[in-house]
């Protein structure tokens, strides 16, 4: 398993987000505090136990993004997600 630090990519694996990608803000303990840019802001982090969550190596800055910036970061592990799942 991989260790879960501020910045990576993670993808939801439990809950009604099943499957949504989120960028890692902080790491407190067990618990983690995801963001979108959308409707989870840096403003007002998502609370995830880690154990619901699949993080990825991509990692980001997270600190100096901003919500839109985010946004397209997320979007592009969306469209290559579907990508590989086309190619299968």
């Amino acid at each position: 398993m991989l260790t879960v630090e501020p910045g990576m990519a993670a993808r939801s694996l439990a809950g009604h987000d099943k499957g949504q990608w989120y960028l890692i803000l902080r790491v407190e303990g067990r618990e983690v505090y995801l963001i979108d840019g959308r409707t989870r802001t840096k403003e007002r982090p998502k609370k995830k136990n880690v154990r619901h969550i699949q993080p990825a190596k991509t990692g980001a800055d997270v600190e100096t993004m901003d919500n839109g910036a985010v946004v397209a970061l997320l979007k592009r592990l969306n469209r290559e997600d579907q990508e590989e799942k086309q190619d299968v």
